[in-house]
């Protein structure tokens, strides 16, 4: 599909209405990374008067019950990818779709926290980070562990040093300890915090100066 015939975001969801919001999300997303197409009114009009229809076979029993359903993916996973997928490109995006992405990530998260979770901006935090990309950010005020990558923290709390206890490891041995001990206690976190709402760290030099009471 040409620049020219691409459809707005209001158009895009009258295509696929009947569908969750949530999955309009997904892919209007995908459709302006070029990783989703589909036909138009008119093209699926076109489209239908030129293939000849087929006969349907009989569905057995037998078949039916060989059907695998296919699992659920985990809210995580789609958490990180939106998370990702919304600082990349959402200085591209009109206001209705950056409340819709909003939303969805307010909704993954609620989801997937622990119950009764709550952030202030005191909190105690500290950053496990070893030889890969994946680190460990703690509340241990809430006594809760996300589960990061090195890219989400340089992308948005590195400046927050003077609020977080980092420590650098030569090994990942230490942090698969506290993994595993967070998720016995069932307080591990498989995803990045929800910035401003599950972490209230400062973000710049100004908001932690402003924080410090040294802004002028």
């Amino acid at each position: 599909m040409s620049e020219e015939e691409k459809v707005s975001y209001k158009e895009f969801r009258k295509l696929h209405k009947g569908r969750k919001q949530k999955e309009i999300s997904e892919l209007w997303a995908a459709y302006k990374e070029g990783e989703y197409t589909f036909q138009t009114e008119e093209s699926t009009e076109e489209t239908v008067s030129e293939t000849p229809v087929e006969e349907k076979e009989d569905v057995t029993e037998e078949q039916v019950e060989e059907v695998q359903e296919e699992p659920e993916e985990d809210p995580c996973v789609v958490f990180n990818r939106a998370t990702r997928r919304y600082a990349r490109w959402s200085r591209n995006w009109s206001e209705e779709e950056i409340a819709d992405i909003r939303a969805k990530l307010k909704d993954l998260a609620d989801k997937t926290i622990v119950k009764g979770y709550t952030c202030t901006p005191t909190d105690s935090w500290k950053l496990w980070e070893g030889p890969t990309p994946e680190s460990l950010l703690i509340n241990y005020t809430r006594n809760v562990a996300f589960i990061i990558d090195r890219d989400w923290w340089q992308r948005t709390y590195s400046g927050a040093v003077h609020y977080v206890d980092r420590s650098l490891l030569s090994s990942n041995e230490l942090i698969d300890i506290e993994k595993r001990k967070y998720a016995f206690r069932k307080r591990l976190i498989n995803r990045y915090p929800l910035e401003g709402v599950e972490i209230k760290l400062p973000r710049s030099r100004d908001e932690y100066q402003r924080r410090s009471g040294r802004h002028e």
